[in-house]
């Protein structure tokens, strides 16, 4: 570093100072080279320095040391480069192939047209053959006109004399003469194509001969010869081919126009206008990728047309982008010096106005990109729809469980719940009950189905939208297909072992507004917990669900009981009950230390129920809701079964919370909100039906009378739903 530059950097302290400031830091610097460059112990240079240092390949040997590169590596990484060489290679080439063969069939045919049509209009460009006789009759009838106007005979007999015999005399019209030209340079061009896809073949037929095996020389092969295709322009001259079949065609339709023209008006009209929409669809197909890149007729041709285009538009919003700035600061300057309201003041003003919003409007024009620029650009853009595309179109493909899996894992970490709209662009998510396509999936995928629907509502519970109608459509229609594929029977395993899905409807019933959407998760956590169900669950997701219906219960107890129907509250108790039922019939094994776990267990559920009178609508409430009355004994139904059941359970003299001296889980209070809302009904409650058990209307009720009571209480509800007394379950 310069020794000015330094002192301009350093703080304004005296010159003496600086300088020994600047001292200081160079032999500081000096020593940290040199103790970089020579070893402590032995002196010896290990860091690179001007005329000492290590040689590159000791340098390249401490790199392959650092990366811990071996020869297998090496060779391995060498062997994956030149496979990807390879493939590309033989891609381009068989594309090309396929192409030249396609080319040289038309090509061919092409011509064989074209000969067929020269064989019959070359003739019109020399005279037709005259025999004798017709030429003496010719002449003997001039002679005749002549010596009828009064000439002498000696003329008569000079001009038969030097008269042509009609070859020289003939001259073609220049019709004739234009409809050759376009069908002969057409039979040209159309040769010269299959004369180009014939060299073109042998070109490739080359590139590929002597390359079989995998060995680094035929890598190096292959890999020169790659490049002499690019070098020598194999592609261009790839892609003039079909443009020059396609002005072969022009030509030789046009020549065919002309032709009919003259000779039948009508039939040249037709045969034109068939040409014209020809040629009409052949010019849009060519220009229209030029002007929306998305477009797929791309061809050589609308590639050649792109290429001239792009730099004169290019230019051209260059010019203009240029031109409006100027004009902008050129405006600016002449309305500052008139600062008064005159009439130029204004004008400027509005001038510099006009250029600004045209110079905006430039600049939101873009320049042409090439095309492979372009589309890289828009799949960055449009990712995340074109993964979407893709995984609908292979389930679409497949339709099996190994298409579904795959779509779920590709999907499952992108925003926006794009397994949403998966299942509604495949229309599994609409008429469940009667789509073709959803029966046949649960027959043969019914476990990748429902894992789909489940992570398309987890999806959906996460993304950050405005839950509205459109929000709840969708819950319901993903929760109608989960059910559905869950609820096929004994013939598959129904997913109630699942811990996302647990927790997504346990999600869904805490943030939905839909009755119907809360009903159905409460209902699916219901059924997933049930002690009479065939899975097993542990300990800890027994707590988990018990805790889900704890806070759904506590955060409806703080909104209000109106806010939700009467079922989904009873749904959210028959969880808490079904879970203190599977620990005390020892349905699900309690870890060490058991004692405790039982008594906090049976208090949360003690405490989740205590709240149960909190939704039981009143007398008067009943009273005045024929429907709400009509809804509570389908309510209460769902509740009194394992509320019956669980006080039998505690009845037992050796159930475990009575072992352990552990209050029941079932609160008297509870039992009394229960009697009153069923006499809300307008029936009779157990405590008012006298059945030789000694304990009547005025003895009051005892808690060791709690089973009878809900027991009673089961059978007058299950008698509504079953009036001919058949056995239910349970």
């Amino acid at each position: 570093m310069p020794l000015v530059d330094a002192q301009a950097r350093m703080p304004d302290i005296p010159l003496p100072r600086r300088y020994a400031e600047l001292t200081r830091k160079h032999d500081q610097k000096f020593s940290i080279t040199r103790s970089m460059m020579e070893d402590s112990t032995t002196g010896k240079t290990e860091w690179w320095s001007p005329g000492v240092g290590p040689s590159s390949m000791d340098i390249l040997g401490e790199l392959q040391a650092r990366e811990d590169l071996n020869e297998e590596k090496i060779s391995a990484a060498q062997a994956a480069l030149d496979k990807a060489v390879q493939e590309r290679l033989e891609k381009q080439v068989e594309r090309w192939k396929s192409e030249m063969d396609t080319l040289l069939v038309y090509a061919g045919l092409f011509s064989a047209v074209l000969t067929a049509f020269n064989v019959e209009s070359y003739s019109l460009l020399q005279p037709q053959p005259m025999d004798d006789a017709v030429l003496a009759i010719r002449q003997l009838t001039q002679q005749l006109n002549s010596l009828s106007a009064g000439e002498p005979i000696a003329n008569h007999i000079r001009s038969a004399n030097n008269g042509d015999t009609g070859s020289s005399a003939f001259l073609s019209s220049s019709t004739i003469v234009l409809i050759n030209t376009l069908w002969f340079s057409s039979l040209v061009l159309s040769l010269a194509s299959a004369s180009i896809v014939l060299l073109v073949k042998q070109w490739l037929y080359e590139v590929q001969s002597g390359i079989p095996g995998t060995s680094r020389e035929c890598a190096r092969i292959r890999q020169h010869r790659l490049d002499s295709l690019r070098r020598w322009r194999v592609s261009a001259i790839v892609q003039v081919i079909p443009i020059l079949l396609q002005i072969a065609l022009i030509l030789f339709l046009t020549g065919l126009a002309f032709l009919l023209f003259n000779l039948q008006r009508t039939v040249g009209a037709v045969t034109s206008s068939l040409t014209g929409v020809l040629f009409v669809f052949m010019m849009v197909v060519t220009v229209l990728p030029v002007f929306r890149w998305g477009c797929s007729y791309r061809s050589p041709q609308s590639s050649l047309v792109y290429t001239a285009l792009r730099p004169i538009r290019n230019a051209t919003i260059s010019f203009f982008r240029i031109a409006f700035e100027a004009g902008m600061r050129f405006c600016g300057r002449q309305r500052g010096k008139r600062t008064d309201s005159s009439l130029a003041h204004r004008f400027w003003s509005f001038l510099q106005r006009v250029c600004g919003r045209s110079h905006k409007f430039v600049f939101g024009i873009r320049h042409y990109r090439s095309w492979p620029l372009t589309e890289l650009r828009y799949v960055h853009q449009e990712s995340q729809s074109l993964d979407l595309s893709t995984a609908v179109i292979a389930c679409n493909t497949m339709a099996d469980h190994t298409s579904l899996d795959n779509m779920r894992i590709a999907l499952s970490a992108q925003p926006d719940a794009p397994l949403v709209r998966c299942l509604q662009l495949l229309k599994l998510t609409t008429n469940v009950h009667y789509n073709y396509q959803v029966t046949q999936l649960m027959r043969s995928a019914p476990d990748a189905l429902s894992r789909v629907a489940i992570h398309a509502l987890a999806q959906l519970l996460a993304v950050g939208v405005t839950r509205d109608d459109g929000w709840e459509k969708n819950v319901q229609a993903l929760l109608t297909l989960f059910n559905n594929v869950a609820s096929t029977g004994d013939v598959f395993r129904t997913p109630h072992d699942d811990t996302i899905a647990l927790k997504v409807h346990f999600l869904i019933a805490m943030y939905s507004q839909s009755a119907e959407n809360i009903y159905t998760a409460l209902f699916y956590l219901a059924s997933a917990i049930d002690v009479n169900g065939t899975i097993d669950h542990d300990y800890s997701t027994v707590s988990c669900v018990l805790a889900a219906a704890e806070k759904w219960i506590e955060s409806r107890r703080r909104s209000g009981r109106d806010t939700v129907p009467l079922r989904c509250s009873m749904t959210a108790f028959a969880v808490v009950t079904h879970c203190a039922l599977r620990v005390i019939e020892e349905k699900t094994v309690v870890p060490e230390p058991r004692g405790p776990r039982l008594e906090v267990l049976s208090t949360r559920a003690r405490a989740a129920l205590s709240a149960l009178p909190d939704f039981l609508p009143d007398r008067d409430a009943l009273a005045a809701d024929p429907e709400l009355r009509d809804e509570l004994p389908f309510s209460l139904a769902l509740v009194l079964r394992p509320l019956a059941r669980l006080s039998k359970v505690m009845d037992a003299p050796n159930n475990p919370l009575t072992v352990d001296r552990i209050p029941s889980p079932i609160d008297p209070g509870v039992v009394d909100a229960l009697e009153n809302a069923w006499a809300g009904t307008g029936r009779a409650t157990p405590s008012q039906v006298d059945v030789g058990t000694g304990i009547g209307i005025s003895d009051g009720v005892h808690e060791s009378s709690l089973t009878w009571r809900l027991s009673t209480m089961q059978r007058q509800v299950d008698m509504l739903f079953n009036p001919f007394g058949l056995m239910l379950a349970g």
